[in-house]
Order: structure tokens, then C-alpha cells, then sequence
């Protein structure tokens, strides 16, 4: 996330000065709701102030999504618990078949 911000900022700069300040107050008041977050926010500004076009935003997801390799099986879940319990116990299951979820029926003391 570092990087894609670090990147964004670049592309903040070459924005005209009242423009780049226009869009940093504006952040500063955004309230991010998926999916409209601040990184959106940024990135629509500016393809409306014409810094990057098409071809610049889908080398900029590339880039966050190679990076981010695995970022689509956490968001699949939602949740960390929802992630941990759907597929880390199903995946760990899978790796080994012999290991049982723990119960109150086989271990009083389970929580």
C-alpha cells in the first residue's frame, strides 16, 4: 500500500497547485466507505485532471496486484475470523487430513 500511495503522490505533484490543493483538503474531509475509498478518490481526480489515462491506471493496478499477490483470497472472506475459519482451517484440513477442530464434546475445556 506504501508503494501505490508513494506513486499517487507523484502523480498529486504534477497536479496545478490550487488543484493538488483542492484535492488534499478534500481528503482530508473524506470518509472512505468501500468500495469508495481515498485511493479511488485520488485516482478519479486524477483521470478528470487528465494526468493519467487509461493505460496509466491498469499499470497501476497491475503493479499493486503483483505485488499484492494473495490480497484477493483475504477480501474473498471478508473478515480476518471469517478468513481464518472458512479457508485456513478448511486449507490446513486439506495439508493435513488427520488434524480434527477441536470440540467441547472431545475436550471439556475447549473455547
Amino acid at each position: 500500500m506504501e508503494i501505490l500511495r508513494e506513486d499517487l503522490e507523484k502523480l498529486i505533484e504534477q497536479l496545478p497547485n490550487d488543484d493538488k490543493e483542492k484535492l488534499r483538503n478534500n481528503l482530508r474531509e473524506l470518509m472512505s466507505v468501500y468500495p469508495f475509498n481515498e485511493y479511488e478518490y485520488i485516482i478519479s481526480n486524477l483521470f478528470g485532471s487528465d494526468r493519467i489515462t487509461l493505460g496509466d491506471y491498469l499499470k497501476i493496478r497491475e503493479e499493486y496486484l503483483i505485488r499484492n499477490e494473495y490480497l484477493h483470497i483475504f477480501e474473498k472472506y471478508g473478515s480476518p475470523t471469517s478468513f481464518g475459519i472458512t479457508w485456513a482451517q478448511s486449507h490446513v484440513h486439506a495439508i493435513v487430513p488427520e488434524m480434527k477442530k477441536p470440540t467441547k464434546k472431545e475436550h471439556s475445556d475447549f473455547d
